[in-house]
C-alpha cells in the first residue's frame, strides 16, 4: 500500500481569520491563538462550525471594557445621543439609519445625550452567532487588534 503524509498549513479564510491545519479558525496565525471556533469537518459551511466556549465571553469582557476606545463606535455613538446602541459584527454593516440583524449584534450600550458611549453599560445580545447565513464574525480594526491580544 502507498501511503502519501499530507500536511496542510495555515491559510486565510477571510481578512481576518486564519484555518489552522486542525480545522481550529482564530484571529491569529499562531496555532496558540485564542480559536474562535472549529469544523467539526473538512467541510467549512456553518452547520459543521463548533464556536470555542470561551471565546465569546472572552469577546464581550473585552469590548464591554474597551469599545468606548473604537473610533468605529465613538462615530457611531455621535449620532446615537440617548440611547441603547448596538455593539455590531462588521461582517454585514447596516445602511445609514437601519438596526443591524440581531445575530449580528455583539451587544448594546447606553449612550448620554451628548453622544457620548456610557462605560459600565454594556450589556451582550445571547442572540449574537460567530457564523450566521451572512458568514463568519468580522470586527473593527480596534477589536481585532485588541483580541488578537488576548
Amino acid at each position: 500500500m502507498n501511503t502519501k503524509l499530507f500536511t496542510r498549513s495555515i491559510s486565510q479564510l477571510t481578512k481576518q481569520i486564519y484555518l489552522h491545519p486542525s480545522y481550529k479558525i482564530s484571529f491569529g496565525k499562531a496555532e496558540n491563538s485564542l480559536a474562535i471556533g472549529s469544523f467539526a469537518t473538512p467541510d467549512l459551511t456553518r452547520e459543521a462550525f463548533v464556536p470555542n466556549p470561551q471565546f465569546l465571553p472572552k469577546l464581550n469582557q473585552l469590548i464591554g471594557e474597551r469599545v468606548h476606545e473604537d473610533f468605529t463606535f465613538i462615530m457611531e455613538a455621535s449620532v446615537n445621543a440617548n440611547s441603547f446602541m448596538p455593539i455590531y459584527d462588521l461582517r454585514d454593516v447596516p445602511r445609514y439609519g437601519r438596526i443591524p440583524e440581531i445575530d449580528s449584534v455583539f451587544g448594546y450600550l447606553q449612550v448620554s445625550d451628548k453622544g457620548e458611549m456610557l462605560k459600565g453599560t454594556y450589556q451582550n445580545n445571547d442572540m449574537y452567532q460567530l457564523y450566521n447565513s451572512t458568514g463568519l464574525i468580522m470586527l473593527s480594526d480596534f477589536l481585532l487588534e485588541e483580541v488578537r491580544k488576548l
